[in-house]
């Protein structure tokens, strides 16, 4: 929870400045071991909400305690794929160590080991993070890093509380050292 609340505190400090006044600082992290209920799918990202509902709902029914924000993970390139083709995930961290497991509704259970993203963050509509990945795909080749796995985002706001101008994601790719 503590470092949650160290987040929330360096998110605010950097979206209090107004809009243009800065650019979004770039840097590398390991991630935390987690235990995460996940839902994965196939089709427009507009159907991130229902789908999230459906996680939401497997979580409550199965007694589990989510603690952390829920994490949308992109496996297809949305520019090379058709729209209603393009695959991903949802995963929300949870309380409870857990076996791993999947339903028949791609519905589950997983073990998220540490891993070495490459961060920035993304204040704004979801429609406009494009941008910003190209910003963090930048930085990321310029810094001698090369691409690992698939682009997460952490949804830091709940859309159907925050105006779209304020939300706030933290974008992470996964990346390693480019071998010599």
């Amino acid at each position: 929870m503590i470092r949650a609340v160290t987040v929330l505190a360096f998110i605010a400090l950097v979206f209090g400045q107004s809009q243009g006044e800065h650019q979004m600082a770039m840097f590398t992290k390991t991630t935390e071991l987690t235990t995460v209920a996940f839902i994965q799918h196939q089709g427009p990202y507009q159907e991130i909400p229902m789908i999230m509902g459906q996680l939401d709902k497997w979580i409550e029914e199965n007694g589990y305690t989510t603690v952390g924000p829920p994490i949308g993970v992109y496996l297809d390139d949305p520019e090379k794929v058709l729209q209603d083709s393009v695959r991903w995930a949802i995963e929300v961290p949870i309380a409870e160590e857990a076996e791993e497991k999947r339903t028949t509704e791609g519905i589950g259970i997983k073990i998220v080991q540490p891993m070495l993203v490459a961060v920035t963050y993304h204040k704004g509509p979801y429609d406009d993070v494009g941008k910003t990945y190209e910003r963090l795909f930048s930085w990321v080749m310029k810094s001698g890093y090369e691409i690992s796995g698939p682009p997460r985002e952490l949804y830091w706001s709940d859309p159907e509380t925050t105006p779209q101008d304020k939300l706030v994601s933290e974008l992470q790719i996964p990346v390693k050292t480019k071998e010599k």
